[in-house]
């Protein structure tokens, strides 16, 4: 049996390799997500994933090369262009070529990429963003939270090292007017790709402890209009329009405003500028309580001068009142003197008259009650002698004691038991032999 006809192996990719050289001479764009940037520190040279997705699902991936060179000057172009460097997740128009080594395989080398497209591509996404932020009625949520009068616990998510923090909390400290702001940094990477998971960590332990303070603030400076793509993401946007308590940016740049920026309570320009706003909210609110100290004092002045008025007019009328009342009661005085000067020698002798009536009663009462309680006595005086015991001992009657007690039953003895006997001329002590019921 013949061998069956064979290609090796480099054939093959010798004759791929002069077919893709063939059909594709010349570069073209493509359309396509950079998944991974894939950048060689050593050498310089990347190697992006490019992606296309459909509703969320990968439907096709191609890896590409982008040379030292090549990416140098794409990436200062994306800086000029879309203040921010080549970053990973953005969807880009690429101009590619087709290459097909025998070793690696196929790929695309990236020639150039259109910062326009993107510049385009995220404007899209930014106002997409917005339109559904409003549809979902939250758009507007966190700039209806109330700010305290004197919002001076603050919640700060920075980097403490940054030239915006530093700025933000120098002007907050060294105020003229010696204000107090308790501040707490939740550090945070403030710009790139990690920039969304880490402010969005840092508002989840804010909220965590949310009765600790007045306001959140998003500080960040340094680094012009670079990286702030990542503050028109949905998540952190919406994060931040939702949120419990007011939320105060301050991201530093000069360009349109931001998602974010849109949906704060209040956004500055620079940290500098949202430290400024805060110092004027504690200035008005001195100014406030300044004047109504004021308005007090001037009301309180006011009302003492009218109750001084007041108090002067109720003493001259106390005096004129007091003097008429005096000279009555004088003249009322003089009338019960001289009605008592008439009528008490009479009343004297009326009276001396009743007392003498008085004691004669008294004492015919005291005759009469005297001799009725003698006749009481003597009565019974009389009925006492009749009822004494010796009377009716000395009509023959006797009077038997058994143990000190009169003797009334034969019950109440017992054979040779002594009783005692007495009589008019005096008592008999007997020993009981026989007892009798009959």
């Amino acid at each position: 049996m013949s061998s069956p006809k064979f290609f090796t192996l480099s054939e093959v990719t010798t004759r791929i390799k002069s077919v893709v050289q063939d059909v594709f001479k010349s570069d073209f764009w493509v359309k396509a997500e950079i998944n991974k940037l894939g950048i060689q520190k050593h050498s310089g040279h990347a190697y992006p994933e490019l992606v296309e997705k459909v509703n969320g699902k990968l439907v096709a991936e191609m890896r590409s090369t982008l040379w030292k060179s090549d990416f140098e000057r794409i990436d200062q172009d994306f800086r000029s262009k879309i203040k921010e460097p080549l970053r990973e997740g953005i969807t880009a128009l690429i101009r590619v070529r087709i290459t097909f080594h025998e070793l690696y395989g196929l790929s695309l080398q990236i020639l150039d990429i259109d910062s326009s497209f993107v510049l385009g591509e995220l404007e899209k996404e930014k106002l997409q963003n917005i339109q559904w932020l409003k549809e979902q009625q939250i758009f507007n949520l966190n700039k209806q939270k109330s700010l305290p009068l004197v919002p001076n616990r603050l919640a700060v998510i920075s980097i403490e090292s940054s030239q915006g923090y530093s700025d933000f909390y120098n002007v907050l400290t060294r105020n003229t007017h010696k204000y107090y702001f308790k501040i707490k940094v939740f550090p945070a990477t403030m710009q790139g790709d990690r920039a969304v998971e880490s402010i969005d960590l840092a508002l989840q332990q804010i909220e965590r402890q949310l009765t600790q303070f007045d306001a959140v603030a998003i500080i960040r400076g340094g680094g012009g209009d670079v990286g702030l793509t990542c503050y028109n993401h949905i998540n952190i946007s919406k994060k931040v329009a939702e949120f419990p308590i007011p939320v105060l940016s301050g991201i530093g740049h000069s360009t349109n405003l931001t998602v974010v920026e849109m949906v704060s309570h209040y956004s500055g320009i620079t940290p500098t500028d949202l430290a400024d706003f805060l110092i004027k909210k504690m200035e008005w609110f001195e100014r406030e309580i300044g004047g109504l100290s004021q308005s007090m004092v001037d009301s309180a002045f006011g009302l003492l001068d009218d109750q001084k008025l007041a108090l002067s007019n109720s003493a001259g009328l106390l005096r004129a009142n007091t003097r008429m009342t005096l000279n009555q009661q004088h003249t009322r005085l003089n009338r019960w003197v001289e009605s008592l000067q008439k009528n008490v020698p009479r009343r004297m002798s009326q009276e001396k008259t009743s007392l003498e009536n008085t004691k004669i009663n008294l004492k015919n009462g005291w005759n009469r009650q005297k001799g009725q309680e003698n006749q009481k006595l003597e009565w019974l005086q009389k009925n006492l002698q009749l009822l004494d015991p010796r009377r009716l001992l000395e009509r023959g009657y006797s009077l038997t004691l058994h143990n000190g007690k009169p003797l009334k039953s034969v019950a109440q003895i017992k054979p040779r038991e002594e009783i005692t006997t007495w009589l008019a001329e005096g008592k008999i002590t007997s020993t009981i032999t026989n007892i009798t019921n009959d």
